[in-house]
């Protein structure tokens, strides 16, 4: 948020240690001082994009869903998971709030399609993900998949990723 001539930047805080910089029309800003709010739980939401090819074999499928429960066995009581199938069409999931929620979506099973739509999924996501007052959590965007095999064309690869880096969102 800006605030008069400053720069407030709210963070989580993280284990081990790192530098932060904070950049502005990709220039570097100097002078800059970080806080932390050492108490106080910053709830996020981890939307986990997942690959539903029937290319997958069955240990990727098993890897998936045991990335899946890291996740939600990592996740804090305020945070919250979001499952997205990446099919041949799109397919949002609903918010999962608790642990015994995303342990029952994730062990629910999977329909795999025969061809995925990386890119137009991808497009689908930021579109949804984007709608003005929809999310208001923090959100991290986790994407499973074992490539980016199934893009229609260079030209949809390239229209997804500009549709990432102008939504403002970062994808994992």
């Amino acid at each position: 948020t800006v605030e008069d001539n400053q720069i407030i930047c709210k963070g989580l805080p993280v284990s081990g240690q790192g530098a932060v910089t904070v950049t502005a029309d990709g220039v570097e800003l100097t002078a800059v001082t970080c806080s932390t709010y050492a108490e106080e739980e910053i709830p996020i939401t981890f939307i986990c994009v997942v690959d539903l090819s029937k290319n997958l074999s069955a240990v990727q499928r098993s890897q998936m869903n045991e990335a899946l429960q890291a996740i939600s066995d990592q996740m804090r009581p305020a945070d919250k998971m979001i499952l997205v199938g990446m099919g041949a069409e799109f397919t949002m999931g609903e918010i999962l709030p608790t642990k015994e929620d995303r342990e029952a979506a994730i062990q629910r099973g999977w329909t795999f399609a025969s061809v995925t739509y990386i890119d137009r999924c991808m497009l689908r996501l930021v579109e949804e993900l984007t709608v003005p007052g929809k999310y208001s959590d923090h959100m991290s965007i986790i994407v499973l998949s074992d490539g980016m095999d199934d893009i229609s064309s260079q030209q949809a690869e390239n229209q997804a990723y500009d549709a990432v880096e102008n939504s403002g969102l970062t994808i994992n």
